[in-house]
């Protein structure tokens, strides 16, 4: 029988995302082909995050960074 399942790889086990009709302690031989889909939003997630809440600063905020930081400087 053969089935093609989705799984997540702990470093230890791989872990079906959905039920597998096998029977406990089946040997299987598992055929890996990896998703880099997952890792590529991980990466991207804080950017889109950020992006996202459309935030707004003084136009010097780059070049006084510290001032604002330490409070120095206010923000209007």
């Amino acid at each position: 029988m053969t089935q093609a399942i989705e799984a997540i790889f702990d470093v230890k086990v791989f872990r079906p995302e959905t039920t597998v009709d096998l029977q406990p302690n089946c040997k299987v031989h598992p055929v890996v082909s990896t998703s880099d889909q997952g890792q590529k939003r991980a990466g991207k997630s804080l950017l889109w995050v950020v992006a996202a809440m459309n935030l707004e600063g003084p136009a010097d905020w780059s070049e006084r960074f510290e001032d604002y930081l330490n409070g120095t400087r206010k923000m209007d």
